[in-house]
Formats: C-alpha cells, structure tokens, sequence
C-alpha cells in the first residue's frame, strides 16, 4: 500500500503511512464527535482496507464526502474498503463517536462534512432559588454539507457530597430537534428552567447529528436562598415556656421552607439570634427569658 499524508509542506514516508492514518483516528476519539484534518496524497494503485485500522475500542468506514470522490473516477470508496485510480491528493476528515462500548470511526474523503458547534452560550453563574432563570446557545454547522435531523439535551445536575467525591444527581432535563442545518447556518436555542433548591450545580449541553458529529459544553450554577414573593409573616400565637426560656409562635402563610417563614419574622425587625425551636414554612419559635419565672 502506497499512502503519503501531507502535514504543512512536508511528506511522511509511505512506511508510516498507516501508522499515522491510525493515529489520526486515535486522535479524532479524543475529540469525541469533532473533526480532525489532514491532507492525504495518494497514488494508482493504492489501496485500504478498514479492517486494518479496526481496534477493540473502534470500527473504521470510509465515506466519500465530495463530488470527485463520489463519482468513481480518481477512486473507489465502500465502508470497509478503498482503491485509487490516479495519483491525488485529497482532503481527509475524521471523526468517532461513542455507540456503546466501541467507537463508530469515518474517515471522510472530499470536502468538509457537516460538523455541529455550539456558539454564544448564555448560561447565569448564580440565581435565587425559585427563580426563573434561561440558558441560550446557538447550534452551528461548521461544515460544507447539511446537517440533517440534528438534536440538543439540556440536562441540570445538582452536585452532593459522596463518600469518596461529589456525585451528580440529575434533576431536569430538556430536549429538541433542529432539522436542517445548512453549512454556516446557526439556530438560537433557548430555555428556561426553575431550581427548588439551594445549592450547586452543573449544567450540560450536547448537540448531535448521526452525520453532523456532535459538540458539548457544561457550567457551572450556584442556586442561593430566596424567599418565595408569596410568603409573608402574619401574626404571634401562643407562647409556651421551656427549659427556662420562652418560645413565641410567630405565624406566616404561603411560605414554602421554615427559612422563609424566619426570613419574613427578620424583616419584621425580630433578631436573627432571637429564632429557636423547632421551625416549619408555617411558625418560627422566637424566644425571650422568663421575667419573675414567667413569659410577658
């Protein structure tokens, strides 16, 4: 088999020509659904067989992805082999996606095939919980051909303490399609989402095509405490005495978390120091000392 790949100005020696075919393929796995470029040199005569390339962790096709290469004149291209009719030098992409326990490999001949970006992505660093928040993106066809029948996750994970590390607990996710991606075009992508819950969290966005590859990106979301706008403090109930203290009930309504509820009781001018007990979303306990062994 005789194959030069041409890298800048330079010919590598036919002898590593395979070798360096492979380590192309090695390297677009590591790009997990990206492209990766190089310029090959081929001539008559040469031939290669994808079962020569095939790894337990990968199977190798080839595609034609331009109109020469297509047309059968310069070569002959099926997924599992390929032959040359005359000295050329071409255009090789490469790409693998996970399916399963082992990559799915092209290498592609011609032009760029269609590769899947992810552009202007809007994601808040922090927000209150409750709130509405929105994470915006663009998904973008970096390629010369359609990218067709493509789709998008959002998934939102709340990051907890685990015995050895923190674990990711997924907690939403959403979902779309976009049909037709021209080459160059991007679609707006927006979506908004509610966290019941203080705390972090990390937000992961995939976008991918079955010939379009696929792009990733994730951020990071700190949710804080926030008082629901429906929760108010409404009036003192009974006071009972314990343990040589006394505990006010200081009632509220439309709260959701016994924090509110003390959040409202504070804005009311009660000292934070001053809240005890056993708390709910609907009463706080706030105490005073007995005065003569009694509450006043």
């Amino acid at each position: 088999m005789l194959v030069y790949i041409v890298s800048g100005y330079f010919w590598i020696d036919s002898a590593k020509s395979s070798v360096e075919i492979a380590k192309a393929l090695d390297y677009a796995q590591s790009k997990d659904g990206g492209l990766y470029y190089k310029a090959i040199a081929f001539r008559n005569g040469d031939a290669l067989r994808a079962e020569l390339l095939d790894s337990a962790a990968r199977n190798v096709r080839f595609e034609c992805s331009g109109a020469e290469c297509s047309s059968g004149v310069r070569m002959d291209v099926d997924e599992r082999h390929l032959s040359v009719k005359s000295q050329v030098l071409e255009d090789a992409y490469f790409r693998c996606k996970e399916k399963g326990l082992i990559s799915d490999c092209v290498m592609y001949i011609g032009e760029k095939p269609a590769q899947l970006e992810l552009e202007n992505i809007a994601v808040p660093q922090r927000g209150g919980r409750g709130e509405t928040l929105r994470v915006s993106f663009e998904v973008k066809n970096s390629g010369m051909l359609n990218a067709l029948d493509s789709e998008y996750s959002i998934k939102v994970y709340q990051k907890v303490p685990g015995e050895w590390e923190e674990k990711e607990i997924l907690k939403q996710e959403y979902y779309g399609r976009v049909e037709k991606l021209a080459k160059g075009e991007s679609k707006g992508i927006a979506q908004q989402f509610t966290l019941n819950a203080p705390g972090k969290y990390i937000l992961k966005i995939v976008a991918h095509g079955e010939d379009a590859g696929q792009a990733k990106s994730e951020a990071q979301l700190e949710v804080f405490e926030q008082v629901a706008s429906g929760c108010r403090a409404v009036a003192k109930g009974r006071t009972i005495t314990e343990t040589g203290r006394c505990l006010t009930e200081h009632l509220c309504e439309g709260c959701e978390f016994a924090f509110e509820c003390s959040s409202r009781w504070i804005e009311e001018g009660i000292r934070p120091e001053s809240i005890g007990g056993d708390a709910t979303a609907r009463m706080v306990y706030v105490q005073s000392p007995l005065e003569g062994g009694e509450c006043k």
